[in-house]
This record gives structure tokens, C-alpha cells and sequence, in this order.
């Protein structure tokens, strides 16, 4: 019984022995492949995959067909060239057919033909460029699968290795990754279009022209462009194949169609290229491109744009941005805002500057502002507020703050009457004055040294003037005494201060 427990023990021991070489192997592993994947990271920072390139992607072929598809011009040969960058003159490079696809189906790989290197520009460019030919035989979609191998890497001793002036050996970088690095794989898809119709109608060149060929504007601001293009009776085909936009066709005859190119400005700069195709079987005759360039400029508004109003105020505001510069496009309403989404119209005009005579009687209201560039809205960019938003201005119009002046000498006998004045709008921005005409809208307040209030009585000689003489006499001390005169005129205060005494008979 004590063997077989001794047994059991030694067995546990074993079990676990193993389980912790198992974890440890594990744990070694993945820190091993931890550490190669550091090592591929820096290493791909100064060895990079060979950068091998077409210079588009994708491209449209047009070639004339029968009807089942099979190309009768057998004169027409594809020309294209793939490029491999950081590649030196004494860099070998081989660029080779991989596979040849028509419609995602295999096919034969002889109607491409891959060219001899040829340099591209002064040698310290690293640039070379393969020829690439082609003489597809049906119309379709085909996709061209090149592979590119090269040999920047060069083993100067066993295991230790040069790429331009880095020298490294194997146990930095292994073997199977310099192969790695070293080979490159591309895809070019080839559309064969047919361009052919049983009967000719006109051999006729397809023209397109072009209102703008460069257009600078306000960002987020939709531009125009109008393209004309001729045979608008053959209704060819326009479309935008690179850039972005949209096409509406906006008018036109039978001698030539007119359509129009709508984009929002973006930030930035970008080529817009329309092409417009006929089937005709009229060779290039068929195919027109054109390209104009659209970039943005910040619409930052030119004035500042008010905290507020006041009420009485000539408003004179100028909405026009950088961006859009032709002052006949700007137009302009002005609305007072009647609360409940009701607005009243107050004025229209054309041109960047907004003018109004803000009437007195607008305090508390807001004035509302709908702008557009040539019949269209805009954006706009406060540079001092940091405020953005399309061009609708609200503006609140408040009450101007009253002006009060006094009349107040440094001494003055207890039965002197006292002058101040009070009125709205006599800062220089006002065309007029509106003086304070109620005699309940003043109030003049005097407190003696020991904060007692004394009494006084106002009078209005006329609107926005006034005096006032002391009532409480007997409180001001005999030997005189300073006092604080408070003058309350609508939400306007002044407080000053006087010596006050009793004249001797």
C-alpha cells in the first residue's frame, strides 16, 4: 500500500515536470516570434519591399468588336509601362508574367508581353520602368498579375550582407526574409470596351469644351462648371473618371449638349477629368478628356460680425468671404424675427454690404440675415470669434445703454438746485437722440455722512434735462458736510459726491 502511494507521488511529479517544460517552451516561442516581428518592423524601416507600380490601376481600352465580342481592329496594340522605384544602376531587376485573367477566368498569358528595363530620369532617382504590351482579343475585363524580382541585397562575406551603405548579417535578417523583400507583385485591370456601330453617322470630331478650366473658391461652397460638348444629337456619353462631382445636364440641341459639373469645395486641391465617348466605330475620333483644377480657399468673413445691436444704430455689415470674390454674385434679405418661425421681410439688395436703420422701437428684437453667392448658400469662418455656420447671420438688437451727465460743484449751499442730464443714443454710431421724457423714469438719491437719505425734489425743464433741489435741509449739519448723489435714469446710474453746507444770512 505504501509502495503504490510512493508510486502515485513520483508520477504527480513527473505529470508536473512536463507541464512546466510545456509552458516554458510555450512561453519561450512566443517571445522568440515576439522578437522576429520587432526585428521585421525596424528591418522593413530601411529595407523596404521592392516598390513596384503601374501607373494606374485600373484603364479603359476601346476597341471595335462584332457582336459575339471578338476584336476585328487587330491594329490595336495596348501599350502601358510598369515602374520599380529603388533601383540603382547596378541593381538587377526582372519583372515577369504571372497570370492572365478575362472575366475572373483563366487565360492565356502570350497576349501580354513584358518589355526590357529602361531607366526613368538621372540615375540618382532609382526609378526603371518595364514596357507593357498587350493585343487582347475580346472585349471584357482583364486582370494583369505581374511578379518583379530583384537583387539590391549583396552578400559580401558568408552570412553578412550590404544594402546601399547598411551592412547587416543573417542573424539580424534571415535569409528567407531578404527573399521576401526582395520580390514584388502588381495587378493591372485592363477594361476592353467596344467602341463600334453597324453604320457610321458622321466622322465629325467629338469635341468638349470647358467654361472654367481652374477654379478657386470657398471651401463648402458648390461650384459650377458648364461643359458643351458637339454631336449632341448622337447623345454621347459624359462622364466624370476622376475627382469628384456630380453631372446634370442643363440644356442643348442637336449640334451640342450642354451639362453641367456640381462639386462642394473641398480643402483640398483635386483634378476633376470629364470624358465623353461616342460608338461609332470612329476610332479615336470617339474620345474627348478633359480636366480642370478645383481648390479650396478658407471663407473667412471679412467683417466682424456684432455681439449685438443697438437699437437706433445704422447697421452696416459686410457678409463677403474669401474665397468668393465677385461682389455682383452676393445678394442679401433682411428679416425681423416675430418669434414662432414668422418672419417679416425688412429689405432686400445685392452686393456684399447689408445696410439698415435699426429703429429705436427694435430693443429686445433679433434681425435675421439670409445671404447667398450666386443664388446658392455658403459657409463662412470668423477669424476673431473662431463662429462658423452657413450664411444665415442672427443678430440681437438691444436697448443702448442712457447717458447721464451732471452738473455737481465741489461745494454748493443746501438751497442750490442741481442740473444732470439724461439720453439714449448720443454715442456717434446714432443718427439721432431720444432724450429721456419721463419724469418717472429718473430718480436722484443723497445720503449724508451717516447714511440718512435725504429727500429731494426733480423737476424736467425739458426732455432728457432736469434739477433737483434738496427737501431734508435740516439734516445736513450746520457746519456742512460731504453727501453722495446716486442720479437713476432708466437702467443707466452715476453716483458723485459734494460738499454741502447752509449759507449764513
Amino acid at each position: 500500500m505504501v509502495r503504490r502511494k510512493r508510486i502515485d507521488i513520483f508520477f504527480i511529479l513527473y505529470l508536473t515536470a512536463i507541464l512546466g517544460f510545456v509552458i516554458v517552451s510555450k512561453e519561450r516561442d512566443k517571445n522568440d516570434e515576439l522578437m522576429q516581428k520587432q526585428n521585421e518592423r525596424i528591418i522593413r524601416t530601411f529595407l523596404p519591399q521592392v516598390p513596384l507600380h503601374f501607373e494606374s490601376d485600373t484603364v479603359r481600352w476601346y476597341v471595335s468588336a462584332d457582336s459575339a465580342g471578338i476584336v476585328t481592329d487587330h491594329s490595336a496594340m495596348f501599350h502601358d509601362k510598369v515602374y520599380v522605384s529603388d533601383i540603382s544602376a547596378d541593381d538587377r531587376i526582372v519583372v515577369r508574367m504571372h497570370s492572365v485573367l478575362r472575366n475572373g477566368i483563366w487565360t492565356t498569358q502570350e497576349i501580354v508581353n513584358v518589355g526590357e528595363r529602361t531607366a526613368f530620369g538621372p540615375p540618382e532617382n532609382r526609378m526603371v520602368y518595364f514596357p507593357v504590351s498587350a493585343m487582347f482579343p475580346r472585349t471584357g475585363t482583364y486582370t494583369v498579375n505581374l511578379t518583379a524580382r530583384a537583387s539590391r541585397v549583396t552578400e559580401t562575406t558568408p552570412g553578412s550582407f550590404t544594402y546601399r551603405s547598411t551592412t547587416f548579417d543573417s542573424t539580424d535578417v534571415s535569409r528567407e526574409m531578404i527573399r521576401t523583400l526582395e520580390h514584388a507583385a502588381t495587378t493591372l485591370t485592363v477594361q476592353v470596351i467596344d467602341t463600334s456601330v453597324t453604320r457610321v453617322k458622321t466622322l465629325e470630331t467629338l469635341r468638349m469644351d470647358l467654361t472654367r478650366t481652374d477654379i478657386q473658391s470657398a471651401v463648402g461652397f458648390e461650384e459650377r462648371n458648364d461643359i458643351r460638348v458637339n454631336l449632341g444629337w448622337s447623345e454621347p456619353d459624359v462622364s466624370i473618371v476622376r475627382g469628384f462631382g456630380r453631372l446634370e445636364r442643363t440644356g442643348g440641341g442637336g449640334r451640342e449638349q450642354v451639362i453641367s459639373w456640381r462639386g462642394i469645395v473641398r480643402n483640398s486641391p483635386d483634378t476633376i477629368m470629364i470624358e465623353a465617348r461616342l460608338n461609332r466605330d470612329a476610332g479615336g475620333k470617339d474620345i474627348v478628356r478633359k480636366s480642370f483644377a478645383v481648390s479650396g480657399i478658407t471663407p473667412i468673413l471679412r467683417s466682424v460680425l456684432p455681439h449685438q445691436l443697438y437699437a437706433g444704430e445704422d447697421l452696416n455689415l459686410d457678409i463677403s468671404v474669401d474665397g468668393l470674390e465677385e461682389p455682383a454674385g452676393y445678394s442679401w434679405e433682411l428679416f425681423e424675427d416675430a418669434g414662432s418661425n414668422d418672419l417679416i421681410s425688412k429689405g432686400t439688395g445685392r452686393g456684399p454690404d447689408v445696410r439698415f436703420r435699426i429703429p429705436n422701437s427694435y430693443g429686445g428684437k433679433n434681425l435675421i440675415i439670409e445671404a447667398q453667392y450666386n443664388g446658392r448658400r455658403y459657409r463662412y469662418l470668423s477669424a476673431r470669434t473662431h463662429s462658423a455656420g452657413s450664411s444665415r447671420f442672427q443678430l440681437m438688437v438691444v436697448n443702448p445703454p442712457t447717458q447721464i451727465q451732471v452738473d455737481l460743484p465741489d461745494r454748493a449751499s443746501v438751497k442750490q438746485s442741481f442740473k444732470f442730464w439724461a439720453s439714449r443714443y448720443i454715442d456717434p454710431r446714432f443718427r439721432g437722440e431720444q432724450p429721456i421724457e419721463k419724469l418717472s423714469d429718473v430718480r436722484v438719491e443723497i445720503f449724508d455722512e451717516e447714511d440718512n437719505l435725504i429727500r429731494t425734489d426733480i423737476s424736467m425743464i425739458r426732455k432728457g434735462e432736469f434739477t433737483f433741489l434738496i427737501q431734508d435741509k435740516d439734516l445736513i449739519r450746520r457746519e456742512g458736510e460731504h453727501v453722495i448723489v446716486i442720479v437713476h435714469a432708466g437702467d443707466a446710474t452715476l453716483q458723485s459726491t459734494m460738499h454741502l453746507y447752509h449759507k449764513k444770512n
